[in-house]
């Protein structure tokens, strides 16, 4: 009994002990004083990478409460704080991983060291499937596209990840289409992005932060106000991933590389012993502001570099580098998002850039003419160098119930020179008529100034009225020095003419137009607007001539001014109801094209006080709901000539390849007609749509040979309209349930028909020593509406040409966990018929066979190819060689860094030739590009996202609450 007594007073202390225990945890616990912290670095048992954004949590062993939780860095690292000392349960669970769970009990700070965690093979099937999701869906005006449903490779960015979309196509300059129709505007969440200037959004974004990309059909601001339909623009819009739209971001990116030897045959193929290409980008976002800043250089374009293309207010005032050749460019750009302005979203844009093209090029063409075919070869040299600076901004007032405010004003800066050095020999039957040489050198620079402003009011005593202005200026100047130097040899005489001339030039353009409108609402669903506007600008350009040894040359010497004024009147019904808008109406465009010009020492003067009319309907049909949307549209636009097409003066910069303006040239009037279809049956998406222009007053060329085979050619309107008619289509579907297999098949279909004036023979040349150009606008054109020239009289013949392209692609996609493939036929046609030599007609085929595999191993390796073999028939003996393209890239993933190696035209198959076929001529260009070259590239990620709406993080948090 004794032993009894004892044995259970032992246990009473045993128990009395532990209940201690726990009082005195559960105190330190509850009030406290002691607290510690947990870490462990999460890894992939396979490839021992870190796995960033893994959920890390302590609960009590025998409890579901989370005691604490953080997600893991990128670096695989997780940090848990305020840890109470005892015994914890270390969850990590990451989807797509099988989960880890650990015993600790922790004294103090805790290092849990090194977990891997294993892949879980069933939910990986499982996530991938719904990953994949819907590719595309149609939200009334809006097509969206998940960007989860296309695979994209770590080093990828936004341009890359387009062109896996059905239907839509990006070129090499920024340009985007969708379903054939140009993308105007690149928005990211909303916000321009460096204020549409796209190729700074297709380079720079990186593929992988991308959750969606919409194409928008936009209405103007002020249309947005008022309610009334108007012209729509295409907008991309770029939604990021949630995680994404706040902390901050970047990438930088080295790239270096060199050409391999290979074949040359035509010696315009580059070999260089060094190529570089880098660049970077850093975004901080928050919940007001939106910072971005980009900076790169390069020699050559390497695969996913940030390339910028900057956009200038007057971009027709600008100087152009050539596209061809070899280029190199350095730039900096800032871009800012901010709602800092109470009441209103801010954008702005700061980029400065620098570029130089060294160009080499050669064109042999042969001209049809009826005292025999001409043969000329020509080369040239040329190096160029723009420098450009703009600024942008965009302001627009948010609450736009009643009023409404929008203003973007922009300025920019450009430097430009440009030297070139160029030879030139005609033929005849092998017979030399002509050689020639010249030397030039210009340079430019100028600034501009403008900027858009829409201001509205509404509910003015009624529901729906309203009344907005609209205004647009545009003001630029610019000024520059040339020097042209030729010496042309006459074969016949032997006789030398020599030209030795510096130009001093100086430019401006000022423009200013506005537009009042008011809309009245009757009933419920009917609206009438009336509109009002006015156009006034003023285009001068002064080139003051001199001979080398500095003495004035006024001969050489000119003044051209263009004037223009317009005004129009609209009125318009519309009738919106649901899912159905129709607009129907009309306008009348009152207008003048004034022309001034001094040259040769005399006046001239064209359309002064003489006014235009034109009347021309309009109407617009729109239908939209959940899976369909139809629209048709008939309207009209004037464009006035450019400034070089009306200079009275010759350009003999190619002195066997003249050219000079016409004063007399009248504006081109086009109508139009549009009617597009978008549907979606289930999973499937067909776009259809039709475009048909007719335009009176079409400005083209008439040209002709003297006796030496000196070619002119001078603007001119045609008296027989022109028209194009084209349509298009573009079909995605599924193939199989899970959307793994897709098919989607594009086509289209254009006629064209044009109107071109040639010679009848050679004609008389000019002499540029005493040429007067009254005199030779009377013999040639005639009085003020061309009598001469289109009777016949001053030698010149009609000539129709027809033009019938059609076009077929089919993509067949397949999107596996780890592999992905496309294979992408197409063939094109092209068939030219011309009335006044058949043989310059034509008949191309080019066929494309195109296969893209890429494959990712489970080290995360990433391996991708684009094989293309390429079939040219009918182009000619010689330009018939079939070609294979194929580039090829490794890459490799370590923590934060991608290393890829690419081998860009393996096969040595880049070509300089460029044929093209006109009327009057066959032209083969050859111009100097880059051969095969291996490049190998660094890219690093990095930044701090907004950790908490990663949907990593979410999966894991919706698995540990269930």
């Amino acid at each position: 009994m004794k032993g009894i007594y004892i044995a259970l007073a032992l246990l009473f202390a045993a128990s009395f002990t532990a209940r201690l225990d726990a009082q005195i945890a559960i105190s330190e616990d509850m009030f406290g004083r002691t607290s510690f912290t947990v870490k462990a670095q999460v890894l992939d048992s396979l490839t021992r990478e870190p796995i960033a954004f893994a959920s890390a949590y302590l609960r009590h062993p025998k409890d579901t409460v989370i005691t604490s939780f953080a997600l893991t860095d990128t670096l695989g690292k997780a940090e848990l704080k305020k840890v109470a000392k005892g015994e914890h349960l270390l969850c990590i669970e990451y989807l797509g991983y099988r989960p880890v769970y650990k015993k600790i009990y922790v004294r103090g700070n805790y290092d849990a060291k090194t977990i891997l965690m294993r892949p879980d093979d069933k939910m990986l099937k499982a996530a991938s499937v719904s990953a994949v999701g819907t590719p595309m869906e149609m939200k009334g005006d809006t097509l969206v596209y998940n960007a989860s449903s296309f695979r994209v490779m770590s080093n990828d960015n936004l341009a890359d990840l387009l062109k896996k979309m059905p239907g839509v196509e990006v070129g090499e300059d920024g340009t985007v289409k969708v379903n054939g129709k140009e993308v105007s505007k690149i928005t990211v969440g909303g916000r321009t992005f460096f204020l549409g200037d796209n190729k700074a959004t297709l380079d720079n974004l990186p593929a992988w932060i991308v959750d969606k990309v919409k194409v928008i059909d936009k209405e103007s601001e002020s249309a947005e106000f008022t309610g009334i339909k108007g012209d729509k623009e295409k907008v991309m819009d770029v939604e990021l991933k949630e995680e994404y739209k706040s902390g901050w971001f970047g990438n930088a990116k080295l790239s270096g590389g060199t050409t391999a030897s290979g074949k040359d045959d035509n010696g315009f193929k580059e070999r260089k012993d060094l190529l570089f290409s880098g660049s970077a980008m850093v975004s901080a976002y928050g919940e007001s502001n939106q910072l971005t800043t980009i900076a790169n250089g390069y020699n050559f374009m390497a695969p996913g570099s940030g390339m910028l293309v900057m956009y200038d207010g007057n971009e027709s005032d600008v100087p152009s580098l050539p596209y061809n050749g070899m280029h190199r460019r350095w730039q900096v750009g800032t871009n800012l998002n901010s709602d800092v302005i109470k009441g209103f979203t801010t954008d702005a844009s700061v980029v400065y850039s620098s570029e130089n093209v060294d160009k080499r090029s050669r064109t042999d063409r042969t001209s049809f003419k009826e005292d025999g075919d001409l043969f000329d070869t020509s080369g040239e040299v040329e190096n160029g160098n723009l420098d450009k600076f703009s600024v942008r901004a965009e302001f627009k007032k948010k609450n736009r119930k009643k009023t409404s405010l929008y203003f973007e004003p922009y300025f920019s800066w450009y430097d430009y020179n440009n030297t070139s050095t160029g030879n030139t020999q005609s033929l005849m039957e092998g017979v030399e008529r002509n050689r020639s040489v010249s030397n030039t050198f210009s340079k430019k620079s100028g600034i501009s100034t403008g900027g858009d402003l829409s201001a509205g009011i509404k509910k003015l005593g009624k529901d729906k009225r309203a009344l907005t202005l609209d205004l647009d200026y545009t003001l630029s100047a610019n000024d520059g020095k040339s020097t042209e130097y030729s010496k042309t040899t006459f074969a016949s005489s032997g006789k030398e003419d020599i030209r030795d001339l510096i130009y001093d030039k100086d430019g401006s353009y000022s423009d200013i137009g506005g537009s009042l409108k008011y809309v009245e609402p009757f009933g419920k669903n009917w609206a009438l607007s009336a509109t009002l506007s006015s156009r006034y600008s003023v285009r001068k350009s002064t080139s003051d001539a001199s001979n080398a040894d500095g003495s004035a040359n006024d001969y050489y010497s000119s003044v051209s001014d263009n004037y223009y004024f317009s005004n129009v009147g609209q009125i318009l019904a519309q009738y919106n109801k649901g899912k159905t808008n129709v607009q129907f109406g009309g306008q009348a465009r009152l207008y003048k094209n004034e022309n001034y010009a001094r040259s040769f020492g005399l006046d001239t003067k064209t359309g002064v006080d003489e006014w235009q009319t034109t009347l021309s309907p309009f109407v617009n049909v729109r239908y939209s709901d959940k899976n369909n949307n139809v629209y048709f549209r008939l309207s009209s636009r004037t464009a006035r000539p450019s400034s070089a097409s009306i200079v009275p003066t010759f350009n003999i910069v190619n002195p066997t390849r003249i050219t000079a303006g016409n004063i007399y040239l009248k504006p081109v009037t086009t109508e139009s007609a549009t009617a597009s279809y978008r549907g979606s049956w289930g999973k499937a998406r067909f776009n259809g749509w039709m475009f048909g222009d007719y335009s009176s007053n079409s400005q083209v060329s008439a040209i002709w040979f003297d006796k030496n085979s000196i070619r002119y050619s001078i603007p001119v309107n045609t008296r027989k309209p022109s028209y194009t008619y084209s349509t298009d289509f573009n079909f995605f579907t599924p193939l199989s349930k899970d959307g793994k297999l897709q098919l989607s098949v594009s086509g289209g279909l254009a006629i064209n028909r044009s109107v071109s004036y040639q010679s009848k023979g050679s004609l008389d040349g000019i002499d540029l020593d005493s040429f007067d150009y009254t005199g030779f606008m009377d013999n040639f054109w005639g009085d003020a509406s061309g009598d001469r020239f289109y009777s016949g009289q001053s030698g010149f013949q009609e000539s129709l040409t027809r033009i019938l392209r059609t076009d077929l692609s089919i993509e067949l996609t397949l999107n596996l966990e780890r592999f992905s493939v496309q294979l992408a036929p197409a063939v094109n046609n092209s068939r030219s018929r011309y009335s006044l030599d058949s043989r310059a007609n034509t008949n191309y085929w080019e066929t494309f066979l195109n296969i893209r595999p890429s494959y990712t191993s489970p080290h995360e390796f990433e391996f991708q190819s684009d094989f293309s073999y390429v079939i040219l028939r009918g182009y000619g003996s010689g330009y018939d060689d079939d070609y294979v393209r194929w580039n090829l890239s490794v890459g490799k993933n370590i923590k934060s860094f991608n290393i890829t190696l690419t081998a860009q035209d393996l096969l040595d198959s880049a070509r300089s030739l460029r044929r093209t076929v006109q009327d009057d001529y066959v032209q083969n260009s050859y111009t100097n590009v880059l051969g095969r070259r291996i490049i190998l590239s660094f890219t690093w990620n990095f930044g701090k996202m907004d950790a908490s709406k990663s949907g990593a993080a979410q999966n894991a948090m919706w698995n540990m609450a269930y």
